[in-house]
């Protein structure tokens, strides 16, 4: 690309220039985090050369994608860990319904799931990109993700939560939540 070496050591580190970054393989290219600016890269390793890739790092890399994770929340009612379920349906124009459920709650305690973010049928909100970073708004909540393969996007991670650490549902940062 334009003369620039870009080396990637093999452990994630990556160097291109005098900008040094963390990196991520996924079939023929590599998404590539400096700081944060996030590149996607497209590599042809028989003439080990590379050029920016094509994909947009704006709302249209997550419409038609889904995201869910199982956790455990304790219910502030009975103050008993519980599990839960909850799945982000992103769609196009920065719209996603976000959908939680946890029947173990609803059959053992005194009160009924109901977390402020989500329902079981689905709730709506918004979404933005920037980068590698995805901010989820819903019911006056802000959820932070980030990811780190631009490419095969197969997992988002909570960066930063808006919910509540005493509301149903609740999942710390750090909460990874699976492509399906």
């Amino acid at each position: 690309a334009d003369g620039e070496i870009l080396v990637l050591d093999g452990f994630g580190t990556a160097v291109l220039g005098l900008k040094t970054g963390s990196y991520e393989f996924y079939s023929n290219s590599v998404t590539v985090l400096f700081g944060t600016e996030t590149k996607v890269y497209d590599l042809d390793f028989a003439e080990k050369t590379f050029k920016e890739s094509g994909i947009a790092l704006d709302e249209s890399l997550l419409a038609g994608k889904s995201f869910e994770a199982t956790f455990t929340f304790v219910c502030d009612y009975e103050d008993y860990p519980y599990r839960a379920k909850t799945v982000f349906e992103f769609s196009e124009n920065g719209k996603v319904i976000i959908k939680s459920s946890s029947a173990e709650h609803d059959e053992e305690c005194k009160d009924k799931y109901n977390p402020e973010y989500a329902t079981g049928e689905g709730t709506a909100g918004t979404f933005t990109v920037a980068g590698n970073k995805i901010t989820v708004t819903v019911n006056g909540k802000q959820i932070e993700f980030t990811f780190t393969d631009a490419v095969g996007l197969s997992a988002i991670t909570c960066s930063k939560t808006g919910i509540s650490a005493s509301s149903h549902g609740y999942f710390a940062a750090g909460t990874v939540f699976g492509s399906v």
